[in-house]
């Protein structure tokens, strides 16, 4: 019996040295992003595009790859976030195209499926953000996350559709850290060779950070120009650029960009020989240190409108690559 006895205390010993020995378990993953890459269905997407649904969660913040609907589909257009097991979701992060002040989504909801049914975990009933950051009061558990469009207009660019870039979720309360690329053209000192007669819309207008003021000439200026003056030693990666016309109307032909690099102008963009889209995004293929930027439409019409002048909406400056306009 004694001899027994000691047979099972070395054993127990043993097997209390093996496991203390052992690694431990490893910690939770980091709080990552759950929707990273899982399929998604949509209502639809525009036509003769590739803005179909993987793009909201193929972790791109670019506009140009986002889901969008075409025009007129907006109320009721949704898409529906596969993750294919049951999951914990406290946060859930939507990054919409349109900016605050263009925004057209007026009111959306977020549903959980889980046990064969859905829930309502979120309801808004106001206009959106561009990033709209939901975080549940306790994590909930789902299988497929849908959000749904309730309500929305044409917003300031009056083009109704449903634009969404990325969409987030994570199982704990997550700190967005995008790196910091502040628009360096906002509220700096600008100036035009001509600002249309009787108007307020001065060279300031352009970088003023709104999309309903604008920069506009007389009829028929030779080459107009705007120039920026920015911060000594500025670096210009993109620019983004808002005309004021839009489609047939478009009367822009040609253009370039200048930025002074000590105290000297170089052109760093030539759109030459195409009538551009109302929305321009310039990514420079290498980054470029100057004080100024200045831009000079050499060729334009009087468009479908029959009306010969130069009118830009917003003129956006980033030191690294950010997130595009898109096209109307």
């Amino acid at each position: 019996m004694k001899n027994t006895a000691k047979r099972l205390l070395a054993f127990v010993l043993a097997a209390a040295m093996i496991l203390s020995l052992a690694p431990a378990r490893a910690a939770a993953t980091e709080n990552e992003n759950l929707a990273l890459g899982k399929s998604v269905t949509v209502s639809s997407y525009e036509d003769g595009t590739n803005f179909d649904g993987s793009k909201i969660t193929d972790g791109s913040h670019e506009a140009a790859s986002r889901w969008g609907t075409g025009q007129d589909a907006g109320a009721g257009e949704w898409a529906e976030i596969d993750l294919g097991e049951a999951t914990a979701i406290k946060q859930i992060d939507i990054f919409f195209e349109r900016t605050d002040a263009e925004q057209n989504i007026l009111s959306y909801q977020v549903e959980f499926y889980a046990n064969g049914a859905y829930t309502t975990v979120y309801t808004k009933s106001e206009k959106a953000l561009q990033h709209e950051c939901i975080v549940l009061e306790e994590a909930q558990s789902a299988e497929k996350v849908k959000i749904t469009i309730l309500d929305a207009d044409g917003g300031t660019l009056n083009w109704v559709n449903v634009g969404i870039v990325e969409v987030e979720l994570y199982g704990d309360t997550h700190a967005e850290e995008l790196p910091a690329n502040p628009n360096i053209a906002l509220g700096k000192p600008a100036t035009a060779s001509n600002v249309e007669g009787g108007t307020s819309f001065t060279a300031d207008k352009a970088v003023d950070g709104s999309t309903t003021t604008r920069w506009a000439t007389d009829q028929n200026v030779t080459n107009p120009w705007i120039e920026i003056d920015l911060d000594d030693g500025s670096v210009i990666k993109q620019i983004n650029l808002m005309f004021e016309r839009a489609g047939a109307n478009q009367n822009i032909l040609d253009f370039i960009i200048e930025a002074e690099v000590d105290g000297v102008y170089q052109t760093i963009y030539d759109h030459d020989g195409t009538r551009s889209d109302q929305r321009l995004t310039i990514v420079l293929p290498e980054a470029v240190t100057a004080d100024k930027m200045k831009l000079t439409v050499t060729s334009y019409d009087g468009g479908t409108a029959g009306w010969a002048s130069v009118s830009i909406i917003e003129i956006e400056v980033y030191s690294a690559e950010s997130v595009s306009l898109g096209d109307v």
